[in-house]
């Protein structure tokens, strides 16, 4: 094959079309645009073998509408893949490589965006050097880079938030930023893995690289994939965030002022040249502090946040945009999308994700409407803050072992001992217990105290799977902007005393300390309570009338009338109208799951639509309710009818 290059900035109808037929999409050039990376990469040096795969995967790409195609290929290999005008997507080939990268790939102190031909030398060094030795690079990406003496090479961001699926076998590779890509060539002979299923009901995601579909793998999280004809596939642990202590034991604002500046180092880096973003603001701890740094360096931001003017969130989210003078836009997802979005969930993620936050599918319109670049505070809820959801009794002893801990994370799963009668005809229980035997040797050696097992448990489960997998779907309208995803700032935070991180202490003095206009103002703490990190004696006292007024005998039952003013409390119910329309649109595929499951013990566990699930002692949380309708969509088409 010669080396061709086709950006999705300058790609021909022509070659598109060549490529992906008949359903090549109209090309749009709209700077509004979704930005998104769907892609494929393939090394087979079978011609007509390679051909006929990419004319079958390529025409799925283009997930949702309005996205143009592009194409880099060189000797044996080729990538392709669907994106939006304003996508940031570097390729580069000759008729020995080929290299692409999606999205923003940081390197060095001024935070160095790599093109294409500079991060194909990188990991395909002229000296000869390891793989492992490569740079750390930081900010939300994946890249490949192929040479044809030395085969391919594939990796994504630090934490593993970009999706990066592959198969190999013999003299074929293929990686893909979704399985659904892969499962299309005639080598890659997919069938269901019960203990992945286990894993992903468990835990309300995919936490161990099997996906789904075996053979196909999912890269952990600070790995590189390296491959060659003759070496075959390995993935090479690259970066992991420190776990075992070696910080320092100093003065308390020593602490504060170390991380505010690292924090405000990574905002600078990742933002780069930008003089205008957008902003997911919800009114949180996480956003806030962002907010407060974007506005600090000079940056313009289009706020955005999700919710109506009722809501907690929104509440708290308007006064910090009107205090730093940010545009600011709501957005509210209709519950009758939750079919369509469950459904597109489905397909695309082979349920790694988890299905609790499928509604995020819903905003591209909007997010559409921000600047290309959009800064996140995912992830920081769990980085700064070392006992994240732990119970009382876990700080006291400052033990937190792995029962406690799956405990915890099983809340939004299926509960093991309802699995083990669901899988009890098929795979039996045995591949529950050997599972959770699994998780419990990856837990222990996760690091050396129970702390930061959990802190690191964290990371590479419920962060990367409930938070990761947001940012690949907002990908799809304006890139993310991830500080979180920063590997100074990660070696910074892992060199903190858990005393500094309990309670997420730190990260409040930082915000009341460096920026006290927004820790003055109410703050959504995921719950009905808004107090301020530092109250001021107006709001004190507005606060006392309110009590007053509550306590009234003729207004006070009116005001004290529970109604649901959380955005996640309001759009996560199961049981609203959203979801009985997703469970009818599941149960025609049920029948599927009887290769899997006891169809008697699946009817009890979720019964058909509209009834209600058992609730109570030993019953499934709505969370792994959400999941099994999930796997019903899913089935279609990749288990047997």
């Amino acid at each position: 094959m010669e080396a061709t290059v086709r950006n999705v900035t300058g790609v021909t109808r022509g070659m598109a079309a060549a490529v992906l037929g008949a359903r090549c999409p109209p090309y749009v050039r709209s700077p509004r645009v979704r930005v998104m990376a769907n892609f494929v990469t393939l090394v087979d040096p079978d011609p007509a073998r390679r051909a006929a795969f990419l004319a079958a995967a390529a025409p799925h790409l283009p997930l949702l509408p309005g996205l143009v195609t592009g194409e880099c290929a060189s000797h044996h290999a080729a990538t392709v893949w669907a994106a939006g005008a304003r996508a940031p997507v570097s390729a580069a080939a000759t008729e020995a490589s080929a290299t692409v990268v999606f999205g923003d790939a940081l390197m060095g102190d001024a935070g160095t965006r790599l093109d294409a031909p500079t991060l194909g030398a990188l990991w395909h060094p002229a000296d000869g050097r390891p793989l492992a030795d490569a740079p750390v690079l930081d900010g939300f990406h994946a890249a490949v880079a192929y040479d044809a003496r030395r085969g391919l090479r594939a990796g994504a961001d630090v934490l593993g938030w970009f999706p990066l699926y592959w198969f190999a076998e013999g003299e074929v590779v293929i990686v893909a930023s979704s399985p659904e890509l892969v499962r299309h060539h005639p080598l890659c002979r997919t069938a269901l893995d019960p203990a992945a299923l286990a894993g992903i009901l468990m835990l309300n995601g995919q936490l161990a690289p099997p996906a789904l579909l075996a053979p196909i793998r999912r890269l952990p999280p600070g790995h590189l994939l390296c491959w060659s004809p003759a070496g075959g596939a390995r993935e090479i642990p690259h970066y992991a965030p420190p776990t075992a202590w070696g910080g320092e034991d100093l003065p308390w604002p020593a602490y504060v002022e170390r991380i505010d500046a690292a924090l405000a180092d990574a905002v600078r880096r990742h933002v780069g040249g930008a003089r205008r973003v957008g902003l997911l603001l919800s009114g949180g701890l996480d956003s806030r502090m962002l907010a407060g740094y974007l506005q600090a360096q000079g940056t313009a931001v289009e706020a955005l946040t999700q919710g109506i003017a009722s809501d907690v969130e929104m509440r708290c989210a308007v006064g910090v945009a009107r205090t730093l003078g940010f545009a600011h836009q709501a957005l509210e997802v209709s519950a009758d999308r939750i079919t369509e979005l469950a459904e597109l969930t489905a397909r695309w993620e082979h349920l790694a994700g988890g299905f609790a936050t499928l509604l995020s599918w819903g905003r591209h319109e909007a997010l559409g409407e921000l600047p290309e670049r959009m800064v996140a505070g995912y992830g920081f809820d769990h980085l700064l803050h070392a006992n994240t959801i732990t119970p009382p009794e876990s700080l006291r002893t400052g033990r937190l072992d792995f029962d406690t801990a799956f405990a915890l994370r099983n809340g939004s799963g299926v509960p093991p001992a309802v699995l083990r009668r669901l899988f009890a005809p098929t795979a039996g229980a045995a591949v529950v217990d050997d599972t959770l035997a699994d998780l419990r040797r990856r837990y222990a050696a996760a690091a050396p105290i129970d702390f930061r097992r959990y802190w690191a448990f964290s990371l590479a489960d419920r962060v990367r799977n409930h938070i990761g997998a947001v940012n690949w779907r907002g990908a799809f309208a304006s890139w993310p902007v991830l500080p979180a995803l920063d590997h100074r700032l990660l070696d910074a935070i892992a060199a903190l005393p858990i005393a500094a991180m309990s309670g997420r202490r730190l990260q409040r003095a930082i915000v009341r300390d460096r920026f006290p206009r927004l820790a003055a103002l109410p703050l959504d703490h995921n719950s009905l309570d808004d107090t301020p990190l530092a109250p001021t004696l107006g709001w004190l006292l507005r606060r006392a009338a309110r009590e007053r007024a509550r306590r009234a005998p003729v207004v006070g039952p009116l005001l004290r009338r529970r109604r649901e003013t959380r955005y996640f409390g309001r759009t996560y119910a199961f049981g609203q109208p959203g979801w009985t329309a997703a469970r009818r649109a599941a149960e025609p595929h049920r029948a599927r799951l009887a290769a899997v499951f006891d169809p008697r013990v699946l009817a009890e566990v979720l019964p058909p639509a509209p009834a209600r699930p058992p609730a109570g002692p030993g019953s499934t949380p709505a969370g792994g309710l959400k999941l099994l309708v999930g796997l019903a969509l899913w089935s279609d088409g990749r288990l047997p009818g």
